[in-house]
């Protein structure tokens, strides 16, 4: 029996009882991205820090850019999925990009900046 789970980042696969013995029981941990650097001139820049219990990006758009428009266009461009369609706001939120997409999407002129997601917390006294 085959069982696969997936969480976050991480893909659990458990071989269970194959062939009327135990196998294997491994997990992957998430691995940070690569950084490439980008083939333009001025790339726009990519802030903060990846932290594998916050996955994902955003792009943030320069001022005066159509959103869902250039939302639009750029998934279509560089073959991603938005997560969290913030286009109205300025920006939009993708879980997954491979290291190539997030050094194209910083050339592309649309964009003011690509932050990785992060953790935040709040506490009071």
């Amino acid at each position: 029996m085959f069982t696969q789970r997936r969480s976050g980042f991480c893909n659990l696969a458990i071989l269970v009882f194959a062939c009327g013995q135990f196998i294997l029981c491994a997990a992957a941990a998430p691995q940070k991205p690569e950084v490439l650097t980008p083939a333009c001139k001025n790339p726009a820049p990519l802030q903060g820090q990846w932290n594998p219990d916050a996955a994902g990006y955003f792009a943030i758009f320069k001022d005066g850019v159509d959103g869902p428009k250039t939302t639009d266009l750029l998934m279509k461009k560089h073959g991603f999925t938005v997560e969290g369609d913030l286009s109205l706001t300025g920006m939009f939120f993708v879980k997954a990009l491979t290291p190539k997409q997030i050094a194209a999407l910083r050339c592309e002129p649309q964009i003011r900046l690509i932050e990785h997601n992060g953790v935040a917390s709040v506490s009071g006294k």
